[in-house]
C-alpha cells in the first residue's frame, strides 16, 4: 500500500516462552513502497544462560552476547524505528509477544498494528503445501546466508512480503488487516484509526469520554485495541451514539480478565455511563431464597425482604421481578423441576407441567424427596451467589513484578486491587485489607467471583485465618 511504512522484524531468542525466556538478537528492516528504507540490528545480553541448543542452531554463543547492549538500552531504538509501522514477522505472534513481554518488564506497553506473513501467505499462495519460512525460501529459490540469525530471516521475510503485496487478490485482505477492520465513516471527528492502533492489546477496561471528560461508554475487554476497533466495524444504534458523542478515550490496564470485569462492573455502577445499558443497575430488590416444605421438599421462592425466617437460605439477588423469574423458568426447563414447588405457580394439585410431561411429579408425590432434593441442589449450584470461606483469589498483575487480588472474608467480598509480588506472605487481614480498595459487594460482583471459580481449573487461591466477628 502506497505511503504505508511496514517494520519486517525477526528476533532470536533463549527459548519458546515469553515472559520466561529472552530476546538474543533482533533484526528490523523498515519497507515502503516495497523498498527497504532503514534496517536496525543488534545482538542483546539476555541477562541469562543460553541453552546449548539455541547456539547450536543460531550460532550464537555466551561469548557474543556478554559484551552486547541489554534490551533496556536498546528499548528506545526499538520504539523509533517501529513507529508509525505496521509490525510484520513470520508467526507474528512469537516475535510481537516476546517484544511486548520484553517491554512490559520494564513498565511501557508497546503497541503496533500487526500483520503476520505465515496467514498473508496462505491467503496469497494457497496451492502451495506449506508456509513456514524455511519452505518459502527452498520454494522462492531466496538465497539466505546464516539462516536462524535475525537480518538474514528478515530479508526472507521482506522478500516474501513484498511477493505477497503483489498478488492482486490480496489487497483487499492486506487492507482489512491493516484498518482494524475500522470504516473511517463510523469513527467519532476527533477519534482516528492511528489513536486506536497505539491502545493497549492487553486485557482493562477502557473509557469513552464526551467533551466535558464525562464517560459515555465503560467496556472491557482482554485485548482492550481489539474491543475498541469493533465498536466502529458495524453500523448500529451503539455505534452511532459512540460516534457523536465520544471526543476522547482512555484505558486501564488490570493483567487479567478477571480484574476486568470486576472493575467494569465496579466503574459502571460509580459512573452510570449513558450508552451502557448492561450493569448499570445499582440496587438489586429481589431475592431468591430455598427452603424445604412439610414433605420435605426443597423449594424455591422470591421475596424483596433482605432477610428471611429460619430455615430460609438465600441464594441470588436480582435487579427485577423478570429477572429473578427468567433464573427460575430456565432451571424447570433445564432440570424438569416443579414450577410449583420453585415457586412459579400456586396449583392445588399437580403443577402444569407435569401435565405435559416436564415434571415428574414431585407436586404430587410420584418422584421421591431424595431424587427430587438431589436434582434441585445441582441446579442450585449454577444459581447461587453465596460465597463461602476467606481466601485471596490471586490473578496475573499489570507488571511482571506485581499480581492481581480480590479478597474474601466470611464469604464476603471485601477488597480487590494489586499487590506486589514479593509480598504475598501476609502475616494478618489486617495487613491485606490496608493494601486493597474497599468495595461494597453486590450480587454482580458475586456472580463474576461464583462464574471464575466455577470454570477456572488453574485458579490461584490463598486461604487465609477467617478473621473472628462478634
Amino acid at each position: 500500500m502506497k505511503g504505508q511504512k511496514f517494520a519486517i522484524v525477526d528476533i532470536e531468542t533463549t527459548g519458546g516462552k515469553a515472559g520466561r525466556d529472552k530476546i538474543i538478537e533482533i533484526a528490523i528492516a523498515v519497507v515502503e513502497n516495497n523498498e527497504i528504507i532503514r534496517s536496525y540490528e543488534t545482538l542483546i545480553d539476555p541477562e541469562c544462560y543460553i541453552p546449548s541448543n539455541i547456539s547450536y542452531l543460531t550460532g550464537i554463543s555466551q561469548e557474543m552476547v556478554q559484551d552486547k547492549p541489554k534490551f533496556f538500552e536498546i528499548a528506545k531504538d526499538i520504539v523509533d524505528v517501529t513507529q508509525d509501522c505496521v509490525f510484520v514477522a513470520h508467526n507474528v505472534r512469537f516475535d510481537y509477544t516476546f517484544i511486548r513481554e520484553q517491554f512490559k518488564s520494564l513498565g511501557y506497553t508497546y503497541s503496533r498494528k500487526t500483520l503476520c506473513t505465515v496467514r498473508l501467505s496462505r491467503l496469497a499462495f494457497p496451492t502451495l503445501r506449506k508456509h513456514s519460512l524455511g519452505y518459502l525460501i527452498e520454494h522462492f529459490n531466496i538465497q539466505v546466508q546464516d539462516r536462524h540469525r535475525a537480518m538474514a530471516d528478515v530479508l526472507a521475510t521482506t522478500f516474501i512480503f513484498k511477493k505477497i503485496t503483489q498478488s492482486p487478490l490480496f489487497i483487499a485482505e492486506l487492507e482489512q488487516s491493516i484498518s482494524l477492520g475500522i470504516k473511517e465513516s463510523l469513527l467519532p471527528q476527533n477519534i482516528t484509526r492511528s489513536s486506536i492502533a497505539e491502545l493497549p492489546e492487553d486485557p482493562g477496561i477502557y473509557y469513552m469520554l464526551d467533551h466535558s471528560g464525562t464517560a459515555v461508554y465503560i467496556g472491557k475487554s482482554v485485548n482492550i485495541r481489539s474491543r475498541v476497533s469493533s465498536h466502529f466495524a458495524k453500523k448500529s444504534k451503539k455505534a452511532a451514539l459512540m460516534q457523536d458523542l465520544v471526543h476522547a478515550i482512555t484505558f486501564e490496564l488490570t493483567g487479567s480478565d478477571l480484574m476486568a470485569n470486576f472493575l467494569e462492573s465496579i466503574e459502571i455502577k460509580k459512573h452510570l455511563p449513558s450508552i451502557n445499558r448492561a450493569q448499570k443497575q445499582i440496587r438489586y430488590p429481589y431475592h431468591i431464597f430455598t427452603s424445604s416444605n412439610e414433605a420435605g421438599y426443597h423449594t424455591l421462592c422470591i421475596s424483596t425482604k433482605k432477610s428471611m425466617p429460619e430455615g430460609y437460605i438465600f441464594l441470588a439477588s436480582f435487579a427485577s421481578k423478570q429477572s429473578a423469574y427468567g433464573r427460575l423458568s430456565r432451571l424447570i426447563e433445564q432440570h424438569q423441576l416443579c414450577s410449583k414447588l420453585v415457586g412459579l405457580t400456586n396449583e392445588t394439585h399437580a403443577c402444569f407441567n407435569h401435565q405435559i410431561g416436564k415434571c415428574t411429579g414431585a407436586c404430587i408425590g410420584l418422584e421421591s424427596v431424595e431424587d427430587y432434593n438431589e436434582r434441585l441442589n445441582q441446579s442450585l449450584e449454577h444459581l447461587s451467589q453465596e460465597l463461602e470461606g476467606s481466601y485471596l483469589i490471586i490473578e496475573k498483575g499489570r507488571s511482571n513484578n506485581e499480581k492481581g487480588a480480590i479478597l474474601i472474608l466470611n464469604g464476603r467480598i471485601q477488597g480487590y486491587g494489586f499487590l506486589e509480588s514479593d509480598t504475598l506472605n501476609y502475616s494478618n487481614v489486617e495487613d491485606i485489607q490496608r493494601d486493597l480498595e474497599w468495595v461494597e459487594e453486590n450480587a454482580e460482583l458475586r456472580y463474576i467471583i461464583k462464574r471464575y471459580l466455577a470454570k477456572n481449573k488453574r485458579k490461584q487461591i490463598i486461604p487465609i485465618p477467617s478473621p473472628v466477628i462478634d
